[in-house]
């Protein structure tokens, strides 16, 4: 969509996801407010997640879903 929304890694309260078909996923961000952020079909799912979770503080990894390694 046409939608921007601006986020500060230091607002992100809590986030989860679901995996797609074709590597995409949806991701729910909570905000500090309770607002919530929902972003869906995000190509290169697995690196976008894995980013953002790199700069959220350690209360925010650990209440979030983690994504599991991939099955060797």
């Amino acid at each position: 969509g046409d939608d921007v929304t601006e986020v500060t890694y230091d607002e992100i309260f809590l986030m989860k996801y679901i995996f797609r078909l074709g590597g995409c996923g949806d991701m729910v961000i909570e905000l500090n407010d309770g607002a919530k952020l929902e972003m869906r079909s995000i190509p290169n799912f697995d690196d976008v997640y894995r980013y953002i979770m790199s700069k959220v503080d350690d209360e925010t990894r650990e209440a979030s879903d983690q994504i599991k390694p991939a099955a060797e």
